[in-house]
């Protein structure tokens, strides 16, 4: 399912680096700063913390200690990080990380759950050393550390995606960082290749509905495959007009369709509701004007559909069709109203 990817940690925060901050029972590690960096050093972002563990003596009770530190809030809870190590002195056994504050040469640290852990010799407590690095950081933890903090109101964490693309709108202000922002992105989403940027508004400079862009980051290559309502689409993404965020009213006006039902998608684009309603059966207006085939046959026949279904009227930007006006619009419109049909898949 192609979609509009959000990331959508708060920057309601104050940011202090050398402590974490407590939110509810959870607590949030900051990302070292790189103020104003102008080049993605992910070297950086490698940090060291000093704390304690529990090393559990017996591996078949781990997960019940767990459970019984995690409810006392002895348990060190960090985002995305599983407090659960292997012990790094005693192979094969686990030790289970403790909250910050916690020392391991110092019970009068240790909660009651953990004193009556190690009372009962199912624990010993050991220092352990935290090694975090670039990978353990999200997307906005490491653009909140990067972006100076005049510009931590409306950091980018939304693009739309299309097949291996990330779309951003980037506003002014953030372009003097957008190459750290879209390899970013890229690194903090394995499924995407590309990240592009658009440079004017859609539809400002063609009347199809297409833009211009730049590659902030990956190759050039804007061939797309995208999954919609059980049918696959391959385009071209710098030629053809294609909104992820409209997939919920594809879907909904698809559902609305029956079965030798006329549907006239005069505006179809690449076709995310005629070629699913191509599987409910169509009705097909049969008319001669040529101007309106549109750029349909590859993908049908890849579901097993013959080319006759898909003859919609739809002026599609083709070098032959370039210049199509309303005058030629209009005709297809008659020329449909006035059609013969025949029905069925």
């Amino acid at each position: 399912m192609e979609n509009r990817m959000t990331m959508t940690n708060s920057l309601k925060r104050k940011h202090q680096h050398d402590e974490p901050q407590e939110k509810g029972t959870m607590l949030r590690l900051h990302a070292p700063l790189a103020r104003a960096a102008t080049t993605l050093d992910r070297s950086i972002f490698a940090k060291t913390l000093n704390l304690a563990a529990a090393t559990v003596q017996d591996n078949r009770n781990i997960a019940r200690l767990r459970k019984q530190l995690t409810k006392g809030r002895e348990l060190l809870e960090w985002e995305r990080l599983n407090a659960c190590k292997p012990d790094p002195v005693e192979e094969g056994k686990k030790c289970l990380l403790l909250k910050e504050g916690v020392k391991a040469d110092a019970p009068s640290t240790w909660g009651p759950l953990l004193q009556a852990a190690v009372e009962a010799q199912e624990v010993s407590v050991i220092p352990y050393e935290l090694q975090l690095d670039y990978d353990y950081w999200s997307y906005l933890d490491v653009i909140s550390s990067i972006l100076p903090e005049d510009l931590h109101g409306e950091i980018p964490v939304g693009f739309n995606t299309a097949g291996h693309i990330a779309h951003l709108n980037l506003r002014d202000r953030y372009l003097p960082y957008k190459s750290i922002i879209a390899q970013v992105i890229l690194d903090k989403n394995p499924k995407l290749r590309t990240v592009i940027n658009k440079t004017d508004n859609v539809g400002t400079e063609s009347e199809f509905r297409t833009f211009t862009y730049e590659v902030l980051a990956g190759p050039n290559d804007m061939d797309v495959e995208v999954k919609e309502n059980d049918c696959t689409f391959q385009f071209d993404y710098s030629k053809v007009y294609w909104n992820s965020k409209l997939e919920t009213e594809h879907s909904r006006l698809i559902r609305l369709f029956q079965p030798g039902e006329v549907v006239a998608d005069v505006m179809a684009g690449i076709g995310p509701f005629a070629i699913p309603s191509g599987r409910k059966g169509l009705s097909e207006g049969i008319m001669p004007e040529p101007d309106l085939l549109i750029l349909f046959g590859p993908h049908v026949e890849l579901d097993g559909y013959p080319p006759w279904p898909i003859r919609l009227t739809e002026i599609f930007c083709l070098p032959d069709n370039q210049e199509v006006g309303y005058q030629v619009f209009l005709r297809a419109l008659r020329n449909f109203a006035n059609a013969q049909f025949r029905k069925g898949k």
